[in-house]
């Protein structure tokens, strides 16, 4: 199940902002992931794993297995009995985990870099006041 947890998580499809985690618990782990402190991450991701999971992973990520299972996929039933006997520490959760922590690393470099790369080049930290210069 391990080698196949990745690929199975990346398949789910779940999306960052409507499988409705708490996003800043979140930041937790893909903070160190951006910045490539892998011991941190590592660390971040064991830790917030469970608390993402007991506030609202747990049934999207177990729906969209369920749905992937009736489709015929041979990892997807190892992983919903991974999770029946382990829970929040099955392999597939922290897998879920890590690429919703990837997804939001893609997000902010994509959204967020121009707008710092921008603050970065403007000489004034605050744009003017009306009738200042």
């Amino acid at each position: 199940m391990p080698q196949h947890a990745d690929a199975l998580a990346a398949r789910l499809e779940l999306d960052l902002f409507t499988v409705g985690i708490c996003l800043p618990c979140l930041t937790f782990v893909a903070f160190p992931l951006d910045s490539g402190d892998d011991a941190e991450y590592r660390r971040a991701l064991r830790q917030f794993t469970p608390i993402l999971w007991s506030e609202g992973l747990a049934l999207p990520a177990q729906a969209a297995l369920t749905k992937l299972a009736s489709a015929g996929d041979k990892h997807a039933p190892e992983a919903l009995a991974d999770i029946a006997d382990r829970g929040a520490r099955a392999t597939i959760v922290r897998a879920i985990v890590s690429h919703l922590a990837a997804d939001m690393v893609e997000d902010m470099r994509t959204n967020c870099a121009p707008v710092v790369a921008l603050r970065a080049s403007d000489s004034a930290p605050f744009p003017p006041s009306p009738g200042r210069v």
